[in-house]
């Protein structure tokens, strides 16, 4: 399981010298990427998308998109 998070990733350049493809497009590994909609080249064909959504102070809704 690996977890990525490119919310600080400012440029492509920047996310590109990370060289995050070994882990992301690793077969047989979960890796959870958030901020992907930020590099969309970062997200594989074959994935999962969840949707977290903040309804009030003690409620949240995670949606499953794939």
């Amino acid at each position: 399981f690996y977890h990525v998070d490119l919310y600080r990733i400012s440029s492509l350049d920047e996310f590109m010298s990370l060289a995050l493809e070994d882990i992301i497009y690793n077969k047989g590994v979960v890796t959870v990427i958030e901020w992907a909609d930020k590099y969309p080249r970062s997200i594989p064909k074959l994935h999962a998308s969840l949707l977290f959504e903040t309804i009030n102070d003690f409620t949240k809704t995670i949606e499953l998109k794939d």
